[in-house]
């Protein structure tokens, strides 16, 4: 797995949600591929940001550099 690349480019036959495409993706891994996969819930802790009662203190950045970067969609 760390030697071997593989581009799949691969075309649904009409237009879906994610959840239902990423079902399709991953039954062409498991046909393909022959990869399995296990799902699993878990409970984890995890810190909440708020907006504090006074407002928020974040300031827009003026910055003239780019700062954009990929962007991830699930």
């Amino acid at each position: 797995m760390n030697t071997a690349l593989y581009d799949i480019d691969a075309k649904a036959q009409r237009p879906g949600r994610t959840p239902q495409l990423q079902k399709l993706f991953q039954g062409l891994l498991v046909d393909r591929f022959g990869l399995q996969f296990h799902r699993e819930m878990k409970s984890l802790s995890a810190y909440t940001l708020t907006v504090d009662k006074k407002g928020s203190k974040l300031i827009a950045n003026t910055s003239e550099d780019d700062f954009s970067g990929p962007t991830l969609t699930l």
